[in-house]
């Protein structure tokens, strides 16, 4: 739905639920122009008779509206809802035609912006959240979505906070614990393997803690002095894979052997930006990498899905417990 068609629908939908009057067909394109004239600060804006007559056509036929056809002005037809409560905007916003519609408005604007770095994030994001391109009722594009996820009502408060620099108070459940509610400084808002994490600081802490989205309760903003971020996430996010981040662990050289069959998998999508191959270890049969990075969860559940594609060779203790974790696996089995 463009533009100039969302503004005939809402003075459509404005006139068809008006009890104290009927609107004949001309009625409709007088009020309809007057109002394009407006919203586009143009006199000369005209529009067709034909084109009013689809407008109706259309919300007959795609929004189930129901028409009295028993009000006239002599011989002319009026139009008026068989029932005005009827909104069809609560229908537009229903079935997401008002949002397609609007970030398709968006995208189009941001699009001249597409080689400014700043704005390439909002750009992405948007086309997520329009979840593709549809071509002939087919979608010519498809993105990662997940339109079940969890907390992701509390996504533009935490976003707001971020911006406007206010501190949250957050109740949170971790996964097999107890509910909690945790003052928190928000700094950022991280998306990894299809999951919205928030980035903070939690009041009397000095260290950087994650919240999942998902396991967000509910969310407010609070009278709390707000505590500045004092270090470049980006740097802080180079030594480590995900979003769990251990002050007390260390960064550490890792090698990793992943098999010929596999590697060029890796190497067109790296486990890090800082992954290295090393050739002299390197033979027909495989490719050694190196990685400086803090060992996490996310770091060994992104090497255990290549199964026995990839080896840890070092450091000796992530490869015995590799093992361990594999064997616990093949004992599951």
């Amino acid at each position: 739905m463009n533009k100039n068609q969302l503004v005939r629908y809402k003075v459509l939908d404005r006139c068809f639920r008006d009890e104290s009057t009927g609107y004949d067909i001309h009625d409709l394109i007088r009020i309809c122009t007057n109002a394009l004239c407006d919203f586009h600060a143009d006199p000369d804006i005209k529009v067709a008779r034909r084109t009013i007559e689809k407008d109706i056509s259309d919300m007959k036929l795609y929004y189930q509206v129901e028409f009295d056809d028993t009000i006239r002005r002599g011989k002319k037809k009026l139009y008026r809802y068989k029932d005005t409560s009827f909104f069809l905007m609560n229908k537009l916003l229903a079935d997401g035609t008002l949002e397609k519609g609007l970030l398709k408005d968006v995208l189009e604007t941001l699009s001249l912006y597409d080689n400014v770095p700043q704005y390439r994030w909002l750009y992405l994001f948007l086309q997520q959240r329009a979840n593709g391109i549809v071509a002939n009722d087919t979608k010519a594009i498809e993105f990662q979505n997940n339109p079940d996820l969890a907390g992701m009502e509390h996504f533009n408060a935490i976003l707001s906070a971020i911006v406007n620099r206010r501190a949250l108070e957050i109740v949170y459940q971790p996964y097999y614990k107890t509910v909690r509610t945790n003052c928190v400084h928000p700094y950022q808002l991280k998306q990894f393997n299809d999951r919205w994490f928030l980035i903070g600081r939690r009041e009397g802490y000095d260290s950087i803690t994650n919240y999942a989205i998902d396991r967000i309760k509910s969310v407010k903003e609070i009278d709390l002095p707000y505590r500045e971020a004092d270090i470049d996430f980006e740097e802080f996010f180079s030594n480590i894979v995900g979003v769990s981040w251990d002050e007390k662990k260390p960064v550490e050289e890792i090698l990793l052997r992943i098999s010929n069959t596999r590697y060029p998998y890796i190497d067109s999508k790296p486990f890090h930006s800082g992954q290295t191959l090393i050739h002299k270890l390197s033979d027909e049969h495989s490719k050694v990498i190196r990685l400086r990075l803090q060992i996490n969860n996310e770091l060994i559940a992104k090497i255990l899905s290549l199964g026995k594609d990839a080896e840890v060779l070092a450091p000796v203790y992530f490869r015995e417990q590799m093992k361990a974790i594999i064997a616990e696996m093949a004992e599951a089995y």
